[in-house]
Formats: C-alpha cells, structure tokens, sequence
C-alpha cells in the first residue's frame, strides 16, 4: 500500500502536541487522583464523583455537538474563525442558563432517588462549572479547526496545572474537603477559558461583540451537523458515566470510589486514539474528494494505535494492585481487579475511537449515535444484572463488554463506508514498521525542538 501524500509529516507533528498533553493529562491527572483520593477517602470520593455526574451529563446533554460542526464547517471554508467565535459565544451563553434552571430542577426534584446523601448546596455550587466549560468547548475547537494543536493543546494542559495546585491548596493545605475539591474544578476551567480568550484575540486578532442576540441562521447550520454528532457523543458519554449512577443506587458511595479510581487509571489509556482523534476529524473532513488518502490515513492509524494500546495493557495487567496500593493507599486496593476487568474494553474502545472519528469527518455523525445507541442498551442491561452480583467488579465487566460491542459495530461500519477489509484496520504490513519509524523521528525532533524552546 502506498502512503505518499498522507502528510505522514505533519500527522506526526500535531500527533506529537497531542501526545504532549495527554502525556501531561496522565502525570497531571495521576497526581490529583492521588491528593483527592488520600485527601478525602474512599467515601468522599465517591461523593464528589457522583456529585460530579450532575454538571458533567447537563454538560454533554447541552453540547449539542457545536464543538465537532465548528471542526467541521471551519475545515470545509464554510464559517471563518470571526463567525463562529461570535455565533457560539452567544449560543454557549443562552444554553448555560438553560442547562442551570434545569439543574437546579434535578436537584429539588431527584435529589433522593439520584444524589442519595449528597448535600444540595454541594450540587448548587457544581452548576458553577456548566457555563464556563460549555464556553471552553464551544471556542477552543476554533484552534483545533484550524489545526493549530499546539495552541488547542495548550488550553488543557494549563487548566490542568491550575486544577493540581487548587487541589493542594483548598484540599489538602486548608483543608476544603469536598467542597475545596469542587472550587479546584471550578477554578481551573474559569483559568483555562480566561488563557483562551487572550490566546484568541492576541494570536487571531478576533474580537468579541457584546450582544445577547442569538444567530439563528448560525445555529441552524450548527445544529444541522451538530445535533447528528451531539446525540452520539451524548450517548457515548453516558456510555462511560452510567455504571457510576448504578453503582451508586445498588452498592453506595464507597464502591463508586473503588470504581472511580479503577476507571480513572484504565482511561489514561486512552492516549494513543485521543492524541491522533482530535487530529483525524479535521484532516479527514478536508479531503472529501479524495477517499484512498482517507482510507490509507485512518487504516495507518488505527493499527499503530491498537499494537501501543495492547501492549499499555500488557504492562499495566501484572503491576494494577502494586501500583493502585502504591498510589492510592491499601483502602483503594479492591480497585485493581476491577481495572483489570475493564483493560480488555480499552484496547477495543482506543481502535473504535479512531475510526469514529473517520466516519464522522465523512458527516455520518449518525452512524457513530446508533452504535453508540445500542453500547449504551448493552451497557445497562449488564450493569443492572452484574452490579447487584459483583458491585464494582460488575461494572468493569459490563464496561468492557458494551465497550467491545461498540468496538465490533463501529468497525463493520468503517469497513462498509471505507470498503476495506477488517484486517486492513489490525494487522500489521510490512511497511508499518518503515512509516512508525519516519513517525517517531518527526515526533522525537518536534518534542526536542519543544523542549529547546521551554529552556529559552
């Protein structure tokens, strides 16, 4: 197969920006893990877990897919940067108010069935973090559109280190408990989306025009696209989220904090398909007329992302309960078998991810929801049979399970849009191993290149 033309240059140079990050994400995210964990115990960290599973699906429900249309119609020419940044800003802005009366509806209304034991000022507080992450999402996927990941990048990684010290501080050093662990979160998106607005006005030279005025011709475009691509990553993420709300109701807050640190260290797998997705959607959805490029591209990809995922697993499988009781203290060692549960559904979930993102920069965003769709039935049907049996160890299983499910359904797709072979997607050709080389040089001298930087 040749590969000329794929730009396998700079794939690897925004691959490496994303792999910066995610490789930040993981030391960043273990390191909060760890202070929140020892910080406030097993059962606090379930509450502030299910605390979290209110803002976090109003989030995802209210999304409404703007982030992946702005990707898509910024990538085909057909918004400039000046047109979303407006149209979005003001969208963001009528949806969090939306999404907050609603919240606190939830909170009055379903408190004892959703939020057992969760104090409602708690919940109040966490509503906080609906307006400035929907702005974060809603603007930041500019930089991605325009390819610029290093700057996209950038975002996360400096809302990352703002959470780390607001951890420390209102947790660990004051101490907040739950609550200081709320304000980190509120605090670190409210840093990340203040960073954003100066990087968009100082790198773009956009500018904000005050107004309350809904587009509604840019809404509509939006949502053409959007809605399609929204639903599916809604119930994708309740994919992820609705073993927590489960647990909750049949095992308490304790095991949702056996399970929370489980899944924490399980999705820190996901680096390889989340450092090349972000870079996939845009490169696919502008090469419309060009399908062999597009087949070779994602094909390339998701081979070299299913051998690293495989092989994360095979060296996190042995260590999970050394490095679990290491990390997060002899309390949380119960989490280990069920991260070694859910490794499996990983591995699967990185590949489906890749080809996800394929798919929806063809505009089929809507094949993405109906997998997703029927992941989501097969999700809570095994949790609702294997968690009063197994607890936490029943949620990992009945991750991997819907995770494999999705896996299969988003590859018989793949190889229907793309017309190839299954085994074009896992096995590796000859020439894998000249192309991961060319890869890893490129991304070796953009990380010194970095790094040289950084010491200026």
């Amino acid at each position: 197969m040749q590969t000329k033309g794929l730009e396998l240059r700079r794939l690897a140079k925004d691959s490496t920006y994303n792999l910066i990050r995610q490789g930040w994400a993981i030391i960043i995210g273990l390191i909060v893990s760890i202070l929140l964990a020892r910080g406030l115990g097993k059962e606090n960290q379930g509450i502030l877990t299910i605390t979290l599973l209110l803002p976090e699906p109003l989030i995802a429900l209210f999304n409404l897919g703007i982030g992946p249309a702005t990707i898509y119609y910024i990538s085909r020419g057909q918004w400039s940067p000046q047109h979303a940044l407006q149209g979005n800003t003001v969208f963001a802005i009528w949806i969090s108010l939306i999404s907050i009366v609603i919240g606190v509806g939830l909170i009055y209304i379903g408190n004892d069935y959703f939020f057992t034991s969760i104090p409602k000022s708690l919940l109040l507080i966490s509503l906080f973090t609906i307006p400035i992450s929907l702005l974060l999402a809603y603007l930041n996927t500019i930089f991605n559109a325009l390819q610029d990941f290093r700057t996209f990048n950038l975002i996360s990684m400096i809302s990352q280190f703002i959470l780390l010290i607001l951890v420390f501080l209102l947790v660990w050093i004051l101490p907040g408990g739950v609550y200081g662990a709320m304000y980190a979160y509120i605090g670190s998106n409210l840093g990340g989306l203040i960073v954003l607005i100066l990087l968009l006005i100082k790198k773009l030279n956009l500018h904000f025009q005050p107004s309350l005025g809904l587009d509604l011709i840019h809404v509509k475009k939006a949502l053409d696209y959007g809605i399609k691509a929204h639903l599916g990553n809604l119930v994708t993420y309740l994919n992820y989220r609705v073993d927590n709300l489960l647990l909750n109701h049949f095992s308490g807050a304790s095991q949702v904090g056996i399970y929370s640190v489980a899944v924490g260290i399980g999705e820190r797998l996901w680096i390889p398909s989340s450092a090349v997705s972000a870079v996939i959607l845009p490169r696919i959805a502008s090469q419309e007329y060009d399908e062999e490029r597009r087949r070779q591209l994602t094909t390339l990809t998701a081979r070299f992302v299913t051998w690293l995922s495989l092989l994360m697993v095979i060296v996190l499988w042995p260590l999970a309960e050394w490095i679990i009781t290491l990390l997060y203290s002899q309390e949380f060692q119960e989490a280990a078998f069920p991260l070694r549960l859910i490794l499996p559904g990983i591995v699967f979930l990185n590949t489906a991810r890749v080809l996800a993102n394929d798919i929806a920069g063809r505009g089929l965003p809507e094949v993405n929801l109906l997998q997703s769709a029927i992941a989501l039935a097969v999700n809570i049907i095994a949790n609702l049979i294997l968690i009063p049996l197994y607890a936490s160890r029943g949620a990992a299983l009945a991750s991997t399970i819907s995770y494999s499910v999705l896996a299969i359904l988003t590859l018989r797709a793949y190889c229907r849009l793309a017309r190839v072979s299954w085994l074009s997607v896992y096995l590796p050709t000859r020439t894998d191993w000249t192309y991961l080389m060319k890869f890893w040089k490129v991304a070796l001298k953009r990380l010194r290149s970095l790094i040289k930087l950084s010491d200026v």
